[in-house]
């Protein structure tokens, strides 16, 4: 029909769907858009894009849409825009669809005017989304809430069953009370005699929260959830959270261990858009953010979010004290200063925990510091300080990260021979440079090298 994506690998076309008429819906990747769903009529022609959803970078793997279902003429898809999730979308009205071919032009299929794309209903605010599954169009023959024996899409999301009519006000719980509500898990929706069969359990509690929870090889996680209750959202709630080994950041910049957050559904999941968790220093391994949402009536519903903290290892930080920069001249020091406490060497090898130390051998950094203009470098000789290399103006040493600071205070500096013996242009500054390697440090990410140089003034 079409090559959509010239070569060996091809756009891998999955999920056919008809739709009406010998026209077929499916999903494919033509390597420019990611992918998107796509319409056929069986021509190359009539063969085109329906979407054009995440598709901003050449690199995205576009909307990858799933789940490709028709429900009274229209297409129903869930889909990640990249922005909110994966949530439920549809395309397409009155059997009338509008696409785009790879040249650019467009062209419509079907009778009637054509739908777009749009957005159902965002169930779960945020950036984690809620995840729809197992589309599914069925009429129940007897439905616990009058009126609901009409054809409806089913479906699930946040690991709930949903129904929907098309529409944003008419897609909620397939149940209206919190007594009916069922744990769904990852179960098939299969219809038969009238009725629609899922494995299930009781739900545990009054209230239904939706957390997305993510592994990062980093001390800070942010990840959006959002708190929803079946039986409404009239009120006011409260959100208890806490964690044991970091502090729970909200995006309003409240901060802490412990945080209650008071106010109706809207605003706390407002506020929880952004929230984020920051481990405390030389933490790792697992930890939760115990969430306890208490609603207007006082039922409350508690569920544990883990959060795995793994330790990235940082570059070194070079810090100079400017206060303290020595300046080189003859009536004072005899053109020779000592480096004190001018410069001093941080690294996360510090933050490592007690049991990861224990036994283990003390961990070095890697030195080299060198003067410009011709200025001399002395070194003292110690026994915790391992010289690699040793030059008029410059060295490398290894050494363990205190005993390298407290040894670089006894670095002198000389300053050039136009100087000290009156002959020639003496420079106005000397230029320190210094590159500290961590040699892999503490955590994961390899050895980390920083880069820093610093002017002593040079005083007649």
């Amino acid at each position: 029909v079409l090559d959509i994506l010239a070569g060996p690998e091809g756009s891998d076309p999955r999920e056919i769907t008809a739709l009406h008429g010998g026209i077929v819906a499916f999903t494919a990747n033509d390597g420019r858009h990611g992918r998107q769903v796509w319409i056929s009529d069986g021509t190359s022609a009539g063969t085109g894009r329906l979407t054009q959803l995440f598709e901003a970078a050449p690199e995205s793997s576009g909307c990858d849409p799933r789940d490709l279902t028709v429900f009274n003429g229209v297409l129903y898809f869930s889909a990640d825009d990249g922005l909110i999730g994966r949530e439920l979308w549809a395309v397409g009205a009155g059997d009338s669809y509008q696409a785009v071919r790879e040249d650019g032009s467009t062209f419509s299929l079907g009778s009637g005017i054509p739908g777009g794309v749009r957005l159902v209903r965002d169930i779960q605010p945020g950036q984690a989304g809620s995840d729809p599954s197992h589309l599914t169009v069925f009429t129940p023959e007897r439905a616990l809430n009058p009126g609901d024996e009409v054809p409806s899409l089913y479906f699930f999301a946040n690991f709930a069953l949903w129904r929907s009519d098309g529409t944003t006000d008419g897609t909620k719980r397939a149940f209206g009370s919190t007594g009916a509500e069922l744990d769904v898990g990852e179960s098939k929706l299969v219809a038969f005699s009238g009725a629609l069969y899922v494995a299930a359990r009781p739900a545990s509690g009054a209230l239904a929260s939706s957390f997305a929870r993510r592994t990062r090889p980093a001390r800070t996680v942010f990840q959006g959830f959002a708190i929803d209750d079946v039986d409404g959202e009239e009120g006011e709630y409260l959100l208890h959270l806490a964690a044991s080994k970091g502090v729970i950041v909200l995006s309003t910049s409240e901060r802490g261990s412990i945080l209650e957050v008071p106010g109706s559904l809207h605003d706390i999941n407002a506020r929880l858009e952004g929230v984020g968790y920051v481990a405390r220093k030389g933490m790792v391994g697992e930890d939760a953010i115990n969430v306890t949402v208490t609603d207007p009536h006082g039922a409350s519903s508690t569920h544990l979010v883990k959060v795995m903290i793994t330790a990235v290892n940082d570059a070194p930080v070079v810090r100079f004290n400017h206060t303290a920069l020595p300046s080189f001249a003859q009536a004072e020091n005899g053109w020779e200063v000592q480096l004190g406490s001018s410069i001093l060497i941080e690294d996360d090898c510090d933050e490592a925990p007690p049991s990861a130390s224990e036994g283990a051998a003390v961990h070095k950094l890697h030195l080299h510091l060198s003067a410009g203009a011709g200025a001399l470098i002395k070194l003292e000789r110690v026994d915790s300080i391992e010289v690699i290399s040793e030059g008029e103006s410059a060295f490398e040493v290894l050494a363990a990260l205190a005993d390298l600071n407290e040894w670089l205070g006894t670095v002198r500096v000389i300053a050039p021979e136009e100087c000290r013996a009156g002959q020639g242009e003496c420079p106005h500054f000397i230029t320190l440079s210094v590159v500290v390697n961590d040699n892999g440090g503490y955590g994961h990410g390899g050895a980390k090298e920083t880069r820093a140089s610093i002017e002593l003034a040079v005083r007649p």
